[in-house]
Formats: C-alpha cells, structure tokens, sequence
C-alpha cells in the first residue's frame, strides 16, 4: 500500500475547540429555554408551570419576555414571583427587555440622557425581581438604513454604555448575565463586536440561519467559535426553526437541538414547547443528563473524518467522550456496534452486525469506540 493510499485510508480527527478544565461559571455551559410567549400579568402562572416543566427535564434557565415595560416596573407585579418559583424548580431566569431599540446609539439626534436614564431604569428593577441575566434583545447597529459614520458612532456608543450595565449588573448580583444578539453574519463585524464590548453572551445568527447540510454545519460551527476562542468568548449556540411545522420539519428541529446541545459552550433552545409535550419520553432529558454529567458544555470539540461508513452529507463530531453523527443525508446510516448509541433524535433501528441503523435527517450520540491499532498488513 503506498503512502498516499495510507493517508486516503485513514481516520483524522481535528480539534477545533480546546477543553475548559476546572470549575466554571453557570453561564459558560447553561442550557436556556426560550419561552416563546411574552408575558403579562394573565399569563406569568402559565409560564410558570411553562418553567417548572424545563426544570424537571434539566434545563438551567430559561428567557421570559414582558410584554410591556409595566410587567417590570410596577410594584404590584407578580414578576418577582415568577422569578422566585423558577429559582424553586433550580432554575435561572434572564429577563428580556420589551421594545428595547439601539437605534438610537446611532443617530444623531437622539436624547442620550433620557434614553440610557430609561434603560438603566428598566435593568435595575429587573434585577430587583430577582433576574439572574438581562437580555437587550437584538441590538440593530448594522441595520442598512444606517450610514457607516451612523453604525460607527453607535458601536462607540454601545461600548459605554455596556459597561455602565454592566457595573449596574456587578452591583446587584454579581453572578448576573448581559446577554445581547447581533443579527450580524458578516465575521468581521461579529469579531469587532465581541472585542468591543463584554456581553456573557453575544448571540450572531450565523447558525440559526444554517441549512440542514453537512458542509454547511461544519463551517458555521467553526465560524461561530473562531472569533470567540481566542479573547475567551463563551459561544451561545442558537439554532431556531419556525413555529409551525410539518412532521418532517419537526423531526428535523429535533435534530437541530440534539446538535446544539452536544457542542460545547451555551445552548439557547426555542423548541420548550416540543420538549415540555415529550417530557421524559423524548430524547432530550437523557441529552441533558449526559450533557451534565460528561460536562459536555466544557469539552473539547473535534471534527472527524475518514470513517469508512461516514458518507457523504455525514458529520461526526467528538465531544467529551461522545461521538456525535448528524445524518444529513437522504438515506440511512449504519454506524458500527461499536458505537454505543446514547440518544437520538429519531427512533434509530438495528441492522447487520448489531449496527444502529441511523435514518436521514437525524442526530445521535454514541459511546465513542475505542481506538485500536491497525492490523500489521495495513502497513505493507
């Protein structure tokens, strides 16, 4: 066998994500649900039953949206209730600012003064209630309307007044979190943005607007961590689907969020409702515990290639021990018995060999194989 037929042949595994060792803070590693609906005073114990589900299951926090400033600011409010019961459940709560628009930072007539007083106002008796984690929503600096002297004066802007909150947050809880989107998906801007300003979390849309591609994952996923490895960046994956969905594109948001929870970092989940109507029958408890227990969040990552029954429009991934495969493929896969499948987001069947029989546009973890040496011919 000649050289070059050896390296066709082989099994390559490349680290794109160092492993974080030691303690780290609940933010790092926290898997959030997002409660799609904004609240008010009618729905806070609908949302709070909502929650109690998520914490069973094992979630560690989840966003809650007002629908209206007065949800935070009256001191009637049953916010902080809501907020107290989650914390009951084990569950960490980021408060979501309604109506929140950065525009402003950006133009030139703006009230500087009575905007940020206004905003601040808002955080502070958030964190009053109790919020673990403000959330400013999408923050809009690059909406095109805007001139490149307006964006420019409203990145600078930001800069201060992220760290005025964020000296608002320190003092009140120091374990609270400023969490913000960009809606950016350009990696120049994303990267000048994460240098800028300090955000727990600084969600992109880079993979929420990924398509369901083997190729596709694998750059997005390496573009996501890329600008945020090296200054230390916490990734907050958040991959996102529609409301209303046929079979087939649920099955596939199911597959979406097995893969969000194996990478390493955050984890934004909009899927609360699927996960809290399949309860411990759907695969998401067990992802959690696993997650949990192999400290998935704070793993290494690597991209494998090279194995033999991996074809085309397969990813298989290794994280903390579990060997993840995202079959984007139209047909089944069959991965080897010695594999041990750990859950997957569709029922997986058995073939030939003990081999799990894994269908098309779906997600799993395995028990990675050991690995073993070559037979002595591999090397004549």
């Amino acid at each position: 066998m000649s050289e070059e037929q050896r390296r066709d042949n082989s099994v390559l595994t490349s680290m794109i994500h160092r492993i974080t060792r030691g303690p780290v803070q609940w933010w790092h590693t926290a898997v959030i649900g997002v409660l799609s609906d904004k609240c008010d005073e009618s729905t806070l114990g609908i949302l709070s039953e909502q929650a109690e589900a998520l914490g069973r299951i094992g979630f560690d926090a989840v966003v809650v949206e007002p629908s209206h400033s007065g949800v935070v600011w009256d001191s009637s409010s049953s916010l902080s209730s809501f907020i107290s019961r989650a914390h009951d459940f084990g569950l960490r709560v980021i408060v979501r600012l309604a109506g929140v628009s950065f525009r402003f930072l950006a133009t030139s007539d703006f009230s500087n003064e009575d905007d940020i007083t206004t905003l601040i106002g808002r955080v502070r008796a958030s964190l009053e209630a109790g919020a673990d984690g403000i959330d400013l929503g999408i923050l809009g600096l690059n909406d095109a309307s805007l001139t490149a002297q307006q964006q420019t004066a409203g990145h600078a802007r930001l800069t201060r007044l992220t760290g005025v909150l964020l000296a608002e947050i320190e003092a009140a809880n120091s374990s609270a979190i400023l969490v913000a989107s960009t809606g950016y998906t350009d990696a120049d801007m994303l990267r000048t943005a994460l240098e800028d300003n300090w955000f727990h979390h600084l969600r992109d849309s880079v993979c929420s607007s990924t398509p369901w591609d083997a190729d596709r994952i694998i750059a997005a996923i390496r573009a996501s961590l890329r600008p945020r490895d090296p200054i230390g960046a916490i990734t907050p994956w958040s991959w996102t689907s529609s409301t209303e969905m046929n079979e087939d594109e649920a099955d596939l948001a199911s597959s979406r969020q097995l893969l969000s929870l194996a990478l390493p970092g955050a984890s934004y989940n909009s899927e609360t409702a699927r996960a809290i109507e399949e309860g411990d029958s759907g695969p998401i408890p067990e992802a959690l515990r696993i997650r949990r227990e192999r400290r998935m969040g704070a793993g290494s990552l690597g991209i494998v290639t090279g194995l033999p029954w991996a074809c085309h429009g397969v990813v298989v991934l290794i994280c903390a021990g579990v060997t993840i495969v995202v079959n984007t493929s139209g047909q089944t896969v069959d991965v080897p018995r010695e594999h041990a499948l750990l859950v997957s987001s569709q029922p997986a069947g058995l073939g030939r060999a003990g081999a799990t029989l894994l269908p098309a546009n779906s997600c799993a973890w395995f028990e990675t194989a050991p690995v073993r040496p070559p037979k002595p011919r591999s090397y004549e």
